[in-house]
């Protein structure tokens, strides 16, 4: 009759299941099957391997063994070795104010483009830029120069020179400044 509820074919056959769940520690043989099914739907060979996820699971403070495996999966992707990379990675995002990885690693790769070391160098650099009109950070950089070389504070300064050369049809800041000497020593 035990056979016939079972569905089972033999009375060695229900035994064999009344003998595993004593095996588990479990109490009934539906048990056992439940473990079997989970096993089943998470792909798993044996229940030992569903049981060590669900340890996973909780190690981490994860309510489901699909938590963890998509952590697994994003670490596949970003091409890290474990999770607490790809979190730490993704807490600079954060700090950064940053929405992905991506991103934060691309401003990272402008600093060592432009020989800095942080990203807010370069953003500063860059807030000069848009301050000065200017497109790129080589622009005002080369602005930056031209103040060196002509022996001027600022940009401004420089500018104005320019602006002067323009005005008297000079070609070059030095003939404006030389037409300007010999006046004063004129007069």
């Amino acid at each position: 009759m035990k056979c016939k509820e079972k569905g089972k074919g033999t009375i060695e056959e229900v035994r064999g299941e009344k003998m595993k769940c004593k095996e588990k520690g479990k109490g009934i043989i539906e048990e056992v099957r439940g473990e079997k099914m989970k096993c089943k739907e998470k792909g798993k060979g044996i229940i030992e391997e569903v049981r060590g996820e669900e340890m996973k699971c909780k190690e981490k403070g994860k309510e489901i063994i699909e938590e963890v495996r998509g952590e697994k999966m994003k670490c596949k992707e970003k091409g890290k070795g474990i999770i607490e990379e790809v979190r730490g990675e993704e807490m600079k995002c954060k700090e950064k104010g940053k929405g992905t990885i991506e991103k934060v690693r691309g401003e990272k790769m402008k600093c060592k483009e432009k020989g800095k070391g942080t990203i807010e160098e370069v953003r500063g650099e860059k807030m000069k830029c848009k301050e000065k009109g200017k497109g790129t950070i080589e622009e005002v950089r080369g602005e930056e120069m031209k103040c060196k070389e002509n022996g001027k504070g600022t940009i401004e300064e420089v500018r104005g020179e320019e602006m002067k050369c323009k005005e008297k049809g000079k070609g070059i800041i030095e003939k404006v400044r030389g037409e300007n000497k010999e006046y004063f020593m004129g007069v």
